[in-house]
């Protein structure tokens, strides 16, 4: 019927913005992991740098 035509295509068209809102914050997700991995990267250059300079106070 009518109904069940409208259904599906309701069903398909809620599991196709689904699949896109999964890989957006797929996307999301291993963007942020790059950010946290950088960040992590910095903040060891940081200390590195701040070793480097006590030790040239000393």
């Amino acid at each position: 019927s009518r109904r069940i035509e409208t259904l599906e295509f309701e069903l398909v068209s809620i599991q196709t913005i689904y699949k896109r809102i999964q890989g957006d914050y797929e996307e999301a997700r291993l963007h942020l992991e790059s950010e946290m991995a950088t960040n992590r990267t910095l903040q060891s250059t940081v200390k590195t740098f701040q070793m480097d300079l006590e030790s040239t106070k000393l």
